[in-house]
Formats: structure tokens, C-alpha cells, sequence
């Protein structure tokens, strides 16, 4: 099995490194791209988000807070504001060799 993961510092510790090690026959991690929001559409969702709640003054209710959390993907054609394969740049692969 090929479990892909980002560059979290946890997913190079010790720990995760004795816990793969031990089951190399079964498990290999690969590992994303330093910065690769291109091969991790949750990236642009997060960007979106931050930039709404930055934009925006302090939410003072939990009513505010939800509006400003949804806010990002409201209204959005289901995936719009996800690159697909078709839509990354081609000089831009998802795995580097």
C-alpha cells in the first residue's frame, strides 16, 4: 500500500520511521512536494478560507462564524475552486522525480 503524505514534521519522526520500517513488505509512504497545493486540492480550500476570514472583521456570534466558514465554498459550482488533472499545469507534476 502507498500512503501519500505531506511534509509534516511528524511524518518524519522517529516514531512514523520505526512504525514504516517495521512494516515495509505491507506500507511505503510517498511523500508530496515541499509546496504542492496542485497535488493537494484541500490547499486552494484552505487558502479561500483563510483569505475570507482575514478579509473580514472578528466574528462576534457563532451564527458569524459559520457564515464566514462556508462563505469560501458557497455558491461555487461543486469543484470550481479545485484544480483537477486537467486543469494543473503541465510543467507542474504531481510527483517529481
Amino acid at each position: 500500500m502507498f500512503l501519500i503524505v505531506d511534509n509534516l514534521e511528524v511524518h518524519h519522526s522517529k516514531p512514523v520511521k520505526v512504525w514504516v520500517a517495521e512494516r515495509t513488505d505491507r506500507i511505503e509512504l510517498v511523500y508530496l512536494p515541499e509546496y504542492s497545493p496542485e497535488a493537494n486540492p484541500d490547499a486552494y480550500l484552505n487558502r479561500d478560507l483563510k483569505t475570507n476570514l482575514r478579509q473580514e472583521p472578528v466574528a462576534r456570534t457563532t451564527d458569524q462564524a459559520c457564515h464566514r466558514l462556508h462563505a469560501p465554498v458557497a455558491g461555487r459550482p461543486r469543484g470550481e475552486s479545485f484544480p483537477t488533472s486537467s486543469t494543473r499545469p503541465s510543467r507542474m507534476p504531481i510527483f517529481p522525480n
